[in-house]
């Protein structure tokens, strides 16, 4: 996992010590390079699967979604699980 740090943050820098190991640090400003929207730090870039949205009926394609000020791993797991569950429950229809 990739977690984008704000060294000059206090909450960034206590998530990175808390649930960094193991994981990629990008620190700012140098994370702007790959990721040029995200709003600070700590966030964490997540993958989202492509799924059909239940309401519209629309396709909606596989993206990279950026959690914003987790509170800690466990809140990114648990967005990453929904995101995989909505797509098993609504699978993407190949943009028809």
């Amino acid at each position: 996992m990739i977690i984008i740090s704000n060294p000059h943050d206090l909450a960034s820098r206590r998530f990175v010590l808390e649930h960094g190991e193991g994981h990629t640090i990008l620190e700012m400003p140098d994370a702007l390079e790959l990721y040029p929207r995200i709003p600070g730090g700590p966030c964490v870039p997540v993958h989202v699967p492509a799924y059909r949205d239940p309401d519209t009926g629309a396709d909606v394609e596989e993206a990279e979604a950026i959690y914003a000020f987790p509170a800690d791993l466990a809140e990114v797991e648990a967005f990453i699980a929904a995101a995989e569950q909505r797509a098993i429950d609504h699978p993407y229809g190949g943009g028809s």
